[in-house]
């Protein structure tokens, strides 16, 4: 068994500075994800249907940018490192974007303006991952230990939802705060495309700062592969072709997929349900999102610690078990303005899990190919960008069936008061139809064979293999066939 002394580490200082990257990460993708179709829809006046279409096909050009990012920073050599230089050249361009596309020009209508968000959209989602896959993939290279991995990863998932907390709690007030209170009185506030433009430039600017924060955190702490050391490097396709034949990352591919969906169908549509289901003001709106922000923050170093000692695939079951059957208890007893904190802290439960636990499981299963592959320098790049891109196909089809799920049930953003069979639409969007993709997810999550007990025999394996040690893989080779 490897001792702990055998593990490259890092101080509490580093894993802290790394982890605040998340902050921004977090700060962008979810102004995206919690306000974009509420913003196309109720400020900038586009058809539900076009705006949902207009986020599907920008998240699948993200997805595709996914694999040539991570094979570009895998491939990456030189003194500066691999990772780090993404974070630092792409941050600024990011937060840039990020305001750009909460901006509604009043010249622009019609196609122009269709296409305005579209071409906006796949800039974010291009700069976003262009920071973003070497960043995670940053944090299962700056330390070697399994445990260490989990506990970055929960560390960095607390400030994910300390930036959702922000996001979600500040955007509606802030935007209130900044309306023009002559053209949009207090009940129309949040319709002031100006105020939603000005607000994307505080969110702009925390997105940067953190990935920079980042950067400055880890000088010197990743390793470095210089050009003497690299083999000729595998062509693209055939690289991630590899990466796909690994047979213990199918399953959690699938889990990722659909569970995503049924996460961001929720999600895209979570403020219409406060709005016109629960008549949720303002107040009410970031109360909720603050309160949900909160519990994400305290659970996600839990679950790493449970995870340590459980196992990550055990732990995912259990969280992603109780989402499954809570959605069918609300989805027979409704929600109500109580109701929906304990909504909240089950849908948290899926969350915090799979960002602190199912993307640390994308670090075993590169460590996995490396054992199987008796490689020095690990694929983690174009496995966590694999992962990222069947996650963002995921999101893509969770909120285009958002926007397809308004427009079916007449759904009409021009009215405060929706008919009775939009409002069913909506419940059916936050309860019935994810509940039946995360069941999906938690089918193909039960097929993953990486456990608690295998990786530590991975693990050692792979010390042994660094080492040049012989070692055995007979316990673990049903994972490889």
């Amino acid at each position: 068994m490897a001792s702990k002394t055998d593990f490259r580490r890092v101080s509490f200082g580093t894993k802290l500075g790394y982890s605040f990257g998340n902050f921004g990460e977090s700060v962008a993708y979810n102004l995206f994800y919690l306000f974009f179709m509420i913003f196309l829809t109720a400020v900038a006046g586009i058809d539900p249907a076009v705006a949902g279409t207009i986020s599907l096909v920008a998240v699948l050009w993200d997805a595709v940018t996914d694999p040539l990012i991570g094979y570009w920073s895998d491939s990456k050599r030189g003194g500066k490192g691999r990772r780090r230089p993404f974070l630092i050249r792409f941050a600024i361009p990011l937060g840039a974007i990020v305001i750009l596309m909460f901006t509604a020009f009043q010249n622009l209508s019609g196609v122009m303006q269709v296409l305005y968000f579209l071409v906006m959209n796949i800039a974010f989602w291009f700069f976003f991952t262009a920071v973003d896959i070497p960043y995670i993939t940053l944090g299962g290279e700056i330390v070697d230990d399994p445990k260490d991995k989990t506990m970055i990863r929960g560390m960095a998932t607390s400030w994910n939802f300390a930036g959702f907390a922000v996001v979600a709690s500040a955007a509606f007030p802030i935007i209130v705060s900044l309306a023009d209170k002559e053209a949009y009185p207090d009940d129309m506030a949040m319709l002031d495309p100006g105020a939603w433009s000005k607000a994307a430039i505080l969110f702009g600017i925390l997105t940067t700062v953190s990935f920079i924060v980042a950067w400055a955190a880890t000088k010197g702490k990743e390793p470095i592969f210089h050009e003497s050391e690299h083999t000729e490097r595998t062509p693209f396709f055939k690289e991630y072709l590899g990466v796909i034949k690994i047979k213990a990352f199918r399953p959690l591919i699938g889990y990722n997929v659909f569970s995503q969906i049924g996460g961001y169908l929720l999600t895209a549509l979570a403020v219409h349900f406060f709005i016109y289901s629960l008549g949720a003001s303002e107040g009410q709106i970031s109360i909720i999102f603050l309160v949900y922000g909160i519990m994400n923050i305290v659970m996600a170093p839990l679950m790493g610690l449970l995870a340590n000692k459980f196992g990550k695939k055990k732990i995912l079951i259990i969280l992603n078990a109780i989402n499954v059957v809570a959605l069918a208890v609300f989805l027979l007893i409704g929600f109500n303005l109580t109701t929906i904190y304990f909504f909240d802290l089950i849908i948290a439960f899926y969350f915090g899990s799979f960002y602190v636990l199912a993307f640390a499981s994308t670090y075993d299963v590169a460590t996995l190919d490396r054992l199987q592959n008796k490689k020095k320098d690990s694929r983690q790049g174009i496995v966590f960008a694999l992962f990222s891109f069947m996650m963002k196909v995921g999101v893509g089809l969770g909120m285009f069936i958002s926007g397809l799920l308004l427009k079916i049930s007449g759904f009409d953003e021009s009215l405060m008061e929706q008919s009775a069979k939009a409002l069913k639409g909506l419940h059916l969007g936050m309860t019935l139809i994810p509940g039946i993709f995360f069941l999906i997810g938690l089918l193909f999550l039960i097929k993953y064979p990486i456990t608690k007990n295998r990786l530590a025999k991975i693990e050692d394996a792979v010390v042994a293999l660094d080492e040049g040690k012989e070692y055995s893989t007979k316990e673990i080779e049903d994972i490889f066939k």
